[in-house]
């Protein structure tokens, strides 16, 4: 996403990094493919290349493995889980709102 430049990863491109942390990024993205006038946008979480052990590996799989079985109002849909280039992804429904961190920062203002 240089320069606001979408980034092609696997099926999805990569539009912005909405967060970053110690062990991946979420982006706002979009599948290829996808006629210009029919778009549909994901949160794709993956993790740092080669900075994933095989402990972190098991646990961000074991987190797909429950999201994809719960169907929720209160829980995101993973649509896709894969590996693009030895990066480990999850492809989730894409909330917009308000961040916990923003929504936690609020509440110690108050």
């Amino acid at each position: 996403m240089k320069g606001g430049v979408p980034q092609v990863f696997g099926d999805y491109y990569l539009l912005t990094t909405l967060a970053q942390g110690g062990m991946g990024s979420v982006h706002l993205a979009k599948r290829v493919g996808f006629r210009a006038d029919i778009q549909r946008f994901f949160a794709v979480k993956k993790l740092q290349r080669g900075h994933a052990s095989a402990r972190e590996l098991r646990r961000f799989y074991d987190e797909a493995r429950v999201v994809v079985t719960l169907n929720h109002r209160a829980v995101c849909h993973v649509f896709d889980v894969g590996v693009v280039d030895d990066e480990h992804y999850l492809a989730m429904e894409l909330i917009e709102g308000v961040t916990l961190t923003r929504a936690l920062e609020a509440t110690r203002l108050e």
